[in-house]
């Protein structure tokens, strides 16, 4: 079993492995990436500088529609979550998307294909 956070190229890994042989061993977690710490601060950073608070709560959509709170209204913190679970056949993998592409983003994948062109 492997641990790691939400890169499309272990879900595609998985894929192909088990597509190959559905007995094979590979199998993987996942948890969110870090990046809604990042989007947190900046939420409190522009609430304090506007005499304001953080009222709403912080919801991550992922590439499959799936929505996470991963911090309620005046949380300081985020919460991760678990993305991939390969036993209970929750795996995310779009070969559209390069291996390093984090499936977590709360952007579409068009959104995701268009940052990676340039062109957001």
């Amino acid at each position: 079993m492997v641990g790691g956070e939400d890169a499309n190229g272990f879900g595609c890994t998985w894929q192909k492995l088990h597509e190959k042989d559905a007995k094979s061993s590979f199998e993987f977690t996942t948890s969110s990436a870090e990046q809604w710490n990042i989007r947190l601060a900046i939420q409190w950073a522009i609430a304090s500088a506007a005499g304001g608070k953080v009222d709403q709560p912080l919801v991550i959509t992922d590439t499959k529609g799936g929505k996470h709170t991963v911090a309620n209204p005046g949380d300081k913190i985020v919460k991760n979550f678990t993305m991939d679970d390969s036993l209970q056949k929750v795996v995310f993998c779009d070969p559209r998307l390069p291996e390093s592409a984090g499936n977590g983003t709360s952007l579409t994948i068009e959104q995701v294909l268009g940052a990676l062109k340039g062109g957001l």
